[in-house]
């Protein structure tokens, strides 16, 4: 550790927590543990006391937000995600002067690569001897990590990385034969068993300092959060209003009056949801998760991607949820139904939180998928992938053709969220109907979704694309209008996105061929503004197990 001036007693040494997606207080691996180290550090310095304890005053503990926001364009970032993060920061930043006296430092950097001096600085600044932070698993922050920590290290300063991401690390859930799982299923069960038998605690922090001493420094914090908000989505604005699919600024305003009704910022927010979700809406999780009408989803996706809810939060309080179905139903064995019917509803939801983990641990063991390869690089090679931009347009703009398909887009584009089943259909489209390489569809998924997540992100364009993980190619295509008559049986969605079909019965545009007579100039609904479906489902489905097979 580089040593203390004596001479200087009013800059003590000082321990820095850098925040990156782990936007919270509560139950905050590396927060906890380096507060932890703090404390260890003041209760040897009280054992032991030397002339030099004596002198310099106790370290305090710092927290750091570097933004970065060139990279974030890199990896297509979303505005809406832009727009959390920063609506975010405002709240941690105060809630981490009111409720532990520590203040937060906001740093600037166009990249990754740039901001390594950038911190270094700062820790030289600000004599700081121990950086803690949680791990990133994607390439780029790794490389980012290590260069840092060589860095670091030269100076004498202590960098600790803590998992926290998922609720089980990666390489802790591996086969007998210590490799990872390349199927979910087996996966899943073995996450289970570790966690029924390990089951995961929650992470607390104490005050370790003493009274901050200039209260303003946060009024000045917040305002240069606002500026450097309103600056990063400027730039995203102007590099996103470049492409085909956004029209102006307007477009992008509505979405964030949107996201910001949809998507209350802060920890306390996050876990409002958790409670409300757990205790009303998981009742119809199962099978509401797939009718996109009834908006039956948890809704802290969004919170889970930049941290500002911990996954094993999610996990424990399902599991109270779960111990209390049965305990009703073994106290009313005669609805054994019901009680059962709920407890495949939280288990369905778990599940969702294990496939998050999955995907996590994947891009950990195959770092090359970070890069653009596809897991199954041989059944990627055999796709002759299409690269037409005006067709990739119109799947953007949610003018295909197809109902479910374009009803899907046009809410992912206005309101920065998709329903899993809609994104499995609208990918299966892209991917097996039209042919475009799948990596468009996930770079365009990652420019609007508020929980663009490249992990999850990826491993669920590569499954749908039968390139991923757990590929079954000839049976995974979907068919975009019986899976609409199956899960949005009256229209309530599809009408809702697309109002120009309005006066059309839900079972004509159920039915391929009867919407492309309904269509067609001597159709009953030729007067309507809505295209022919580009291609047949049918047609489509045959080329793309030939693909496969080949």
């Amino acid at each position: 550790m580089p040593s203390i001036n004596p001479t200087n007693p009013a800059s003590p040494s000082s321990y820095l927590m850098w925040f990156r997606r782990d936007l919270r207080l509560k139950d905050n691996t590396a927060l906890s543990q380096i507060s932890e180290i703090i404390k260890q550090s003041a209760t040897q310095s009280k054992t032991q006391p030397s002339e030099l304890t004596k002198l310099v005053k106790p370290p305090r503990l710092k927290a750091l937000f570097v933004v970065t926001a060139e990279q974030w364009l890199q990896h297509d970032m979303s505005i809406a995600q832009v727009d959390f993060i920063f609506r975010t920061l405002k709240i941690l930043a105060t809630s981490l002067f009111e409720q532990l006296n520590i203040e937060m430092y906001l740093l600037q950097s166009a990249t990754f690569d740039s901001c390594i001096p950038v911190i270094n600085d700062f820790c030289q600044q600000h004599n700081i001897t121990h950086i803690a932070s949680n791990f990133e698993y994607e390439v780029n922050e790794q490389q980012r990590d290590s260069a840092l920590e060589q860095l670091l290290t030269k100076q004498g300063i202590q960098f600790s990385q803590y998992h926290d991401q998922c609720i089980l690390p990666p390489m802790s859930v591996t086969t007998n034969e210590d490799t990872m799982y390349k199927v979910f299923t087996p996966f899943y069960k073995k996450w289970q068993s570790i966690l029924e038998t390990s089951t995961p605690t929650l992470y607390s922090i104490d005050k370790v300092n003493a009274a901050l001493s200039n209260p303003d420094r946060l009024a000045q914090l917040l305002k240069d959060i606002d500026d450097l908000h309103q600056q990063t989505l400027r730039l995203f604005y102007k590099a996103y209003s470049d492409a085909d699919f956004i029209e102006n600024d307007n477009v992008n305003n509505q979405l964030l009056n949107t996201v910001r009704h949809a998507y209350p910022a802060g920890e306390a927010a996050a876990r409002n949801q958790l409670q409300q979700f757990l205790a009303e809406e998981v009742q119809q999780y199962d099978i509401g998760r797939d009718q996109p009408a009834l908006e039956a989803t948890s809704r802290l996706s969004a919170y889970l991607t930049i941290g500002a809810i911990s996954p094993r939060l999610c996990y424990l309080q399902a599991k109270q949820v779960l111990q209390a179905i049965y305990e009703n139903n073994s106290n009313q064995a005669g609805i054994t139904g019901q009680t059962s019917g709920a407890e495949k509803d939280v288990q369905r939801w778990i599940s969702e939180l294990a496939w998050r983990d999955f995907y996590r641990h994947v891009i950990f063991d195959r770092t090359d998928i970070v890069t653009g390869n596809a897991y199954n690089k041989i059944a990627d090679e055999k796709v002759n992938w299409a690269y037409d931009q005006a067709d990739f347009t119109k799947w953007c703009q949610g003018k295909t053709g197809v109902p479910l398909v374009d009803a899907a887009m046009r809410c992912l584009n206005q309101t920065g969220f998709m329903h899993n089943r809609l994104r499995m259909v609208t990918a299966m489209f892209l991917t097996k109907d039209l042919f475009i390489d799948w990596r468009w569809g996930e770079r365009y998924f990652m420019q609007q979704l508020i929980d663009g997540d490249f992990a999850s992100n990826n491993g669920g364009w590569q499954w749908s694309a039968s390139v991923g993980t757990d590929a079954a190619p000839y049976f995974r295509i979907m068919n975009p209008f019986s899976q609409a008559k199956t899960h949005d049986k009256q229209a309530v969605f599809i009408k809702t996105w697309l109002p120009e079909l309005r006066p059309i019965p839900a079972k004509v545009f159920h039915d391929e061929a009867k919407l492309r007579q309904a269509l067609s100039e001597k159709g009953e609904f030729a007067n309507v503004d809505y295209p022919q479906p580009m291609v047949e489902h049918k047609q489509a489905r045959l080329y793309a197990i030939e693909q496969f097979k080949g």
